[in-house]
């Protein structure tokens, strides 16, 4: 069995950066050496979470449950962005890294 590659995030933010301007998302998939449809899931988790939305490499930490009302105290939720403001976002973490 295969195992499985983990990729960095800022792997994945240079991939996606290059899908914004790659005129064939298949043939950048084979140069990079990984599957079209994760640069597609890569890019929903961007457009969804930021790059905070792409998980880094390694195990996951435990996630520390507390009560609602403590998880929103002192924490102001982001507004829902729209489909032109999540695209102009991820152009800019794009400008960003090259």
């Amino acid at each position: 069995m295969a195992r499985k590659r983990q990729h960095t995030r800022e792997f994945k933010l240079a991939a996606l950066a290059r899908m914004d301007i790659a005129p064939d998302v298949k043939a950048l998939a084979q140069e990079l050496g990984v599957e079209r449809g994760l640069l597609y899931w890569w890019q929903k988790a961007y457009m969804a979470g930021g790059a905070a939305g792409l998980c880094s490499m390694g195990r996951p930490r435990p996630v520390q449950l507390v009560a609602p009302d403590e998880a929103l105290l002192g924490c102001r939720l982001p507004e829902p962005l729209t489909g032109g403001e999540a695209a102009a976002r991820f152009r800019r973490y794009a400008a960003d890294l090259s």
